[in-house]
């Protein structure tokens, strides 16, 4: 069940998928939602057999074969194509502190991000 309550405009999020589902407080309304939930339910189960593999450090997906950074061993990209695009936005200027430091641990996207942001902040405060 989708909500216990169904009192007023409302937003229900799913219990897997966290999609947001959005109630206005119709009795029309709240048929569509129940509808859409359960559809949610469906399309969000996933096997175990999905969940095997490795999330691309660059779009996230889940794959069985990761492409892994040569120089560093840290990153796993779903496709060569995920690794140079990485490469190019990000992990050139990262690659070489995870040797130095021997580094074998992942970051997603954000905290990358974050470090770069920092790193520069420092230079240009020199």
């Amino acid at each position: 069940e989708a909500s216990l309550s169904w009192r007023g405009p409302s937003i229900i999020i799913h219990k897997r998928s966290f999609l947001p589902l959005f109630y206005c407080g119709t009795i029309e309304c709240k048929d569509s939602v129940k509808e859409l939930y359960n559809q949610e339910n469906v399309r969000s189960e996933l096997s175990s057999k999905d969940l095997i593999g490795f999330f691309c450090e660059h779009c996230q997906r889940l794959t069985q074969k990761p492409h892994r950074c040569s120089a560093c061993k840290s990153k796993l990209y779903c496709s060569a194509e995920c690794k140079d695009e990485d490469w190019k936005l990000v992990h050139r200027k990262m690659c070489k502190l995870y040797v130095k430091d021997g580094t074998k641990m992942t970051f997603d996207t954000k905290m990358r991000k974050r470090i770069l942001f920092d790193m520069q902040a420092e230079q240009d405060f020199k």
